[in-house]
C-alpha cells in the first residue's frame, strides 16, 4: 500500500533548487538528488534555443545550453542578453525616420 509520505518523498528533486545552469538528477537508487552541470548539448536543428545568444559577460555563446554549461562551471549567473551575437543587435522592426 501506497504511503502518502512514501509519495511526497518519490521525487527528491522536487524540493532541491539548482543554480547557474546546473541541473537536478536522481541518483540511480533514487533517494538522493544532486545538481550538476550539463555535459554536452543537444542538437535541435532550427530551433530558437539552438541559435546564437550573446551572454551578460559580454560573451557569444553557440545556443542557450552552452551558455548554461558556461554558467554552471564558472558558478556564475550568466543569463541571455539578446538572441544572437553580442556585436549584432538585431532589432525586431525598422526603425522608420
Amino acid at each position: 500500500m501506497l504511503n502518502m509520505n512514501d509519495a511526497k518523498q518519490s521525487d527528491p528533486c522536487r524540493d532541491k533548487q539548482c543554480g547557474f545552469g546546473s541541473q537536478c538528477v536522481v541518483s540511480p537508487d533514487g533517494r538522493n538528488a544532486s545538481c550538476i552541470c550539463p555535459d554536452k548539448c543537444p542538437s535541435y536543428g532550427d530551433h530558437t534555443t539552438s541559435r546564437p545568444v550573446c551572454g551578460s559577460d559580454g560573451v557569444d555563446y553557440r545556443n542557450q545550453c552552452e551558455l548554461q554549461q558556461a554558467a554552471c562551471t564558472s558558478n556564475s549567473n550568466i543569463t541571455v542578453k539578446f538572441s544572437g551575437k553580442c556585436g549584432e543587435l538585431t532589432l525586431p522592426y525598422r526603425l522608420r525616420f
